[in-house]
């Protein structure tokens, strides 16, 4: 989902994937769930532990690379792009000055 808002003289587009945040809960959760209810009953289930660690890295796994959050600021006033993405534990940012473009070169490309 894109959300844009504008001020006087720059305009903000956030991409937060909801989709793909609902996907990491649907595949992560039933393997944490299910190592956490065996913990806390105290069952002696096999793999519960395997099951809670595969359940914890699929989740981060998913939050970290899949459902990245992205964020595009084009200031007028200065005259920059700042486009920055962000997963659970790693940042990007980049700065793009719009005073050193010449020129917007687009190519389509067919594939097949």
């Amino acid at each position: 989902m894109n959300l844009v808002s504008r001020n006087k003289s720059s305009v903000v587009i956030r991409q937060i994937p909801f989709l793909l945040l609902f996907v990491t809960g649907f595949f992560s959760l039933p393997f944490i769930a299910f190592s956490l209810i065996q913990i806390i009953n105290q069952t002696d289930a096999d793999g519960k532990y395997a099951c809670l660690f595969i359940g914890i890295f699929m989740l981060w796994l998913f939050l970290e690379f899949v459902a990245t959050r992205e964020r595009i600021d084009i200031d007028l006033d200065e005259m920059k792009l700042k486009r920055s993405v962000s997963g659970v534990f790693r940042r990007k940012k980049q700065v793009i000055d719009l005073r050193d473009i010449k020129a917007i070169v687009l190519e389509i490309k067919q594939v097949g």
